[in-house]
């Protein structure tokens, strides 16, 4: 059931990324994996959320893409790759799948988040 909620939480990173590259650059999401499927990487026609990251992450799509928005989406992937989404980068403690599911690209967890709102830092 956690596994199942995990893969909600990154396939709405996905949809996010999707969003952006249609808002910056006039492509989706699923026209760039065809593009990579055609020339540069074998991929499956029905890719998993983390199958897709890895593609993402292997073909480095979002080292040329520049933005705030997609800097953080880069952000939250690495994460992913490196084992780490979904702890909160200050105290280390998981972050509520439910949280994920609506903010994938959230790094702190509601406490840790209330103490930088509170001291006023961003």
């Amino acid at each position: 059931m956690l596994s199942r909620r995990m893969d909600r939480a990154k396939q709405s990173l996905l949809n996010e990324l999707d969003k952006n590259f249609q808002r910056y650059f006039h492509a989706n999401l699923g026209e760039v994996i065809n593009d990579l499927r055609l020339h540069y990487v074998e991929i499956t026609y029905d890719p998993t959320p983390d199958e897709l990251l890895s593609v993402i992450e292997r073909s480095r799509i979002l080292d040329f893409v520049p933005g705030p928005p997609l800097v953080e989406l880069r952000d939250t992937i690495h994460r992913i790759i490196g084992g780490t989404f979904g702890v909160c980068i200050a105290c280390k403690r998981p972050i509520a799948v439910e949280i994920l599911e609506s903010a994938p690209n959230a790094k702190l967890c509601p406490d840790c988040s209330q103490r930088v709102n509170q001291a006023g830092i961003s």
